[in-house]
């Protein structure tokens, strides 16, 4: 078989939140599959203020092919523009990875208390309660794409529009020979605001995009692969001493 391009989109859905009073923030309209991390964690993160979407990207048509995926360009469009808190700062994570991001743990870890950040956060899914399980700590390598945003008003804006104050990429574009890639947005709603006790939030739909070529290997570079994406994504072949 010839290498063939493709192009991988996925689009989310917007999200809306209220803040009240006490600084809680809440889903207000058709939450259509983002939910509040702080209440999966059962209140051990008390602020309501991150939430989480989380989707996949089914490519098994290419192991049944024997083909890997060289990814080449990747990035994501807002249909619209984000509203915010005009004296905060708004986080905005979004990830293609080929390996399942375990968002509690992420924040827990890293938005919360910061007590083990790793790089780039990417830890394996572990059961709930968590149970005396060693699985791989996923890395650079699985991340296909990845970008962070942190986003405030600006006075020369109208109304509560905010635009990016700094963003950076991050991921390895490494090759891959799993069965699914995984879409992840992560929104960190800080709670600073000194001026306003009530507020709203608008993360607009985005579309998701990443762009690379099928190319059969040899055997043995196959099977590696394959291998990895079992070891990342499945079961813990590999790992744990086997």
């Amino acid at each position: 078989m010839k290498d063939s391009v493709t192009t991988l989109t996925e689009t989310i859905p917007r999200l809306s939140l209220q803040m009240d009073g006490l600084k809680k923030w809440t889903i207000t309209s058709d939450a259509n599959g983002w939910y509040d991390v702080g209440k999966v964690l059962r209140g051990s993160i008390g602020d309501d203020k991150y939430f989480a979407y989380q989707n996949e990207i089914d490519v098994s048509g290419w192991g049944n092919q024997g083909l890997s995926f060289f990814p080449m360009q990747a990035g994501v469009q807002e249909g619209s523009f984000f509203t915010y808190l005009i004296d905060d700062t708004l986080q905005v994570m979004d990830i293609i990875s080929d390996s399942p991001l375990d968002v509690n743990a992420f924040v827990s870890m890293n938005w919360q208390a910061y007590p083990d950040i790793t790089v780039p956060a990417l830890l394996q899914q572990q059961p709930y309660p968590a149970e005396d399980v060693i699985n791989p700590p996923l890395g650079w390598e699985n991340v296909l794409y990845g970008n962070l945003r942190a986003l405030q008003h600006n006075d020369n804006l109208q109304g509560t529009m905010v635009l990016p104050v700094h963003s950076n990429d991050f991921g390895s574009m490494n090759p891959t020979a799993t069965d699914k890639l995984y879409i992840t947005r992560l929104v960190n709603c800080g709670t600073g605001s000194t001026t306003q006790l009530a507020g709203f939030t608008f993360i607009p739909p985005t579309r998701f995009i990443i762009k690379g070529m099928l190319k059969s290997e040899s055997d043995l570079s196959y099977i590696y692969r394959l291998k990895d994406s079992f070891k990342t994504t499945q079961t813990d072949v590999g790992y744990n001493g086997l």
